[in-house]
């Protein structure tokens, strides 16, 4: 059985880009810019502010803004885009 991919760390490139490192070893550089300005619900948006945006952390295998208030499945940023479902 595979184990189930986490994020180990992730940094703050630019703009809305973030270079994150998974748990097989694997990296992706993620632009939340397309994501964001689609976004409708205004909790979602107000990560359009920059300086909101760059303050997240990686808790338990998972990117997290403001304790989960914005957070992106994980298979979505190891896919290396991430969507509206």
């Amino acid at each position: 059985m595979s184990e189930a991919i986490s994020i180990l760390d992730a940094e703050y490139v630019s703009g809305y880009k973030i270079s994150i490192y998974f748990s097989d070893g694997s990296y992706r550089q993620v632009d939340f810019e397309a994501f964001l300005n689609a976004a409708k619900h205004p909790v979602t948006r107000s990560y359009l502010d920059l300086e909101k945006f760059r303050h997240f952390h990686v808790i338990n295998g998972n990117l997290d803004w403001n304790d989960f208030e914005f957070c992106v499945p994980v298979h979505q940023l190891y896919d290396g885009r991430v969507t509206h479902s």
